[in-house]
């Protein structure tokens, strides 16, 4: 003290005593410190957890499933169509690397192989199915024509409007030819026609599958008359119709001059009579070349 130690300052024991309560503040008990350290190291052995679970059900899911070769590809199992024969598929599959026992069912991209195909112009739809243990089977269902198109080079084309390849094979029987198309170079393979005139061909050809009337399936030849908005039909022949008969119908309201000619069509059967020529865009006293 000062009294006692004339020597000592005051300044000196302020000095001891902030220390001592800085210690006393700073001090923390092993226990503390401890937990402090397990409180930083729970997030990281908790990634760790995660990591190893992760790569566990990866390593199990490669192992046991998608490299087993229990599931290999043993077959491919497909019903060859009127285009595609089975070496063409196989062939096809092989630009992808597929291939009977190359590889494992699993691991075929199965959305890669749908695109492949649809590529194709002749393809509407390709279903895609793995059966267990090893084999791909595929259905392919093909774009079918309604009608040749007399162009140059010459085309065929569905009931969709969709562009296909004059070298078809196995096409429907008494198939229609339509012609006197414009601009016929903007008709290309692998696309959908938007030329009104022969969209309006498709749509009569559309109606006539669905109606009764036999002779509205016995048309030969389908012109395009842009001028008039008009449709030529040219049958080919029946017990009312003579062969190369012409009929004219109207862009506008088609299913009522199919009604008109209908019941013309009707009353010459009835009176033996025939007709080689007759004009439906008309409404009222319509004239009939026998």
């Amino acid at each position: 003290d000062i009294r006692t130690n004339p020597n000592s300052s005051f300044p000196d024991v302020k000095r001891k005593k902030d220390k001592i309560n800085r210690d006393l503040t700073n001090y923390k008990a092993p226990g503390e410190k401890t937990a402090g350290k397990g409180i930083l190291l729970l997030p990281i052995l908790i990634l760790v957890g995660l990591g190893l679970i992760v790569w566990f059900l990866v390593a199990s899911w490669k192992y046991l499933y998608a490299d087993n070769p229990h599931f290999s590809l043993v077959a491919i199992r497909f019903t060859p169509t009127a285009n595609f024969t089975p070496e063409q598929i196989i062939e096809e599959l092989k630009l992808l690397g597929i291939e009977e026992r190359q590889t494992t069912l699993p691991r075929l991209n199965l959305k890669k192989i749908r695109g492949h195909f649809l590529s194709d112009a002749l393809i509407e739809d390709v279903q895609l199915r793995r059966i267990l243990p090893g084999t791909l089977e595929i259905n392919i269902q093909e774009r079918e024509p309604v009608a040749w198109l007399k162009c140059n080079p010459p085309l065929a084309i569905s009931r969709r409007g969709y562009i296909l390849p004059h070298s078809l094979k196995n096409t429907p029987t008494g198939m229609p030819s339509i012609v006197g198309i414009n601009e016929p170079d903007k008709l290309k393979i692998g696309t959908t026609t938007d030329n009104q005139m022969l969209l309006l061909a498709l749509h009569f050809l559309d109606i006539a599958r669905l109606r009764p009337e036999a002779y509205l399936r016995k048309v030969s030849l389908i012109q395009l008359d842009y001028a008039n908005r008009n449709l030529v039909l040219f049958m080919s022949g029946d017990e009312v119709f003579k062969p190369g008969a012409q009929v004219t119908l109207p862009q506008k309201d088609m299913k009522g001059a199919l009604e008109r000619l209908r019941g013309i069509v009707n009353d010459r059967a009835a009176q033996g009579k025939t007709i080689s020529k007759i004009d439906v865009t008309i409404i009222r006293n319509i004239p009939v070349v026998p």
